[in-house]
């Protein structure tokens, strides 16, 4: 017949000799964690391309101007005429560009001479 006692015994889990303290875990310094955007555009690439998403680069008005070679003040007149390359408005005060747009923007308007 089975002894109950020595089955309970065997089931039960092992316990410690020596009750030791719960171990601290282990401090890291977080400037160390930080990885460099190449590192950080590599580990994202497979997860990008796996979810079929693209994220474009978005760029400030002040940084399409420069690109461009026109002022800020030219870029709201435009976006108020539609004149000018498409741009993304995230909220009512924020607006960005994606480079494919200023690339689509520029090579509408390439020209061979002046009469076109």
């Amino acid at each position: 017949m089975l002894n109950k006692t020595k089955l309970r015994h065997s089931l039960r889990p092992a316990q410690p000799a020596v009750e030791t303290p719960p171990s601290e875990p282990p401090q890291v310094a977080y400037d160390t964690l930080i990885l460099p955007p190449d590192a950080i555009d590599a580990a994202l690439a497979p997860i990008i391309a796996d979810a079929n998403v693209t994220v474009p680069t978005m760029l400030t008005p002040a940084q399409t101007a420069e690109v461009l070679g026109v002022g800020t003040k030219t870029l709201e007149r435009w976006r108020s005429t539609g004149d000018g390359p498409r741009f993304v408005k995230l909220s009512p005060g924020t607006v960005r560009y994606r480079a494919a747009d200023l690339n689509a923007f520029v090579a509408e308007r390439i020209k061979s001479n002046t009469l076109q």
